[in-house]
């Protein structure tokens, strides 16, 4: 994105990348002190991730507690 765009700062770029992203992540990504343009797109990749397998694994257990059931 920063290649794309003269002379725009770096929080108005944050911005941006901030803007595009799930809120879920954003919400993750918000908290975080350390937070800038370069590490951005690693961090949000990394988050997804780790929402992406606490889904799986809530829906292994749904899906477990829901066999016993029967």
């Amino acid at each position: 994105l920063s290649c794309m765009v003269d002379d725009w700062p770096d929080d108005a770029l944050m911005g941006a990348v901030m803007s595009g992203l799930r809120d879920d992540i954003r919400v993750e990504l918000l908290s975080d002190d350390n937070l800038n343009i370069g590490n951005c797109f690693a961090k949000a990749c990394k988050v997804e991730d780790q929402l992406l397998k606490r889904a799986a694994l809530e829906k292994a257990k749904t899906h477990q507690f829901n066999k016993n059931k029967m």
